[in-house]
């Protein structure tokens, strides 16, 4: 699941998006939460803090990254 730092209602909707993936998808399925456009630093919305917090409680791998300067792009 990706979401943008920078749009909060991005990260807003990640539990919905999660409940649709665990009900609709495979039980055994690996779930990686990547916070996109990491580089607008400036912009930012959304903490890595509560990046992090999210995918800890939801028993997800995190990763923040920015496809413009493919930074952790290759990691995710």
């Amino acid at each position: 699941m990706v979401y943008d730092v920078t749009r909060r209602e991005t990260f807003d909707n990640l539990s919905s998006w999660l409940e649709d993936c665990r009900a609709h998808a495979n039980p055994n399925m690996v779930i990686m939460l990547v916070a996109n456009k990491a580089d607008v630093t400036h912009r930012r919305a959304v903490s890595v803090e509560e990046g992090e917090m999210f995918a800890r409680e939801n028993g997800l791998l995190f990763v923040e990254e920015s496809a413009k300067t493919a930074v952790n792009v290759d990691e995710a």
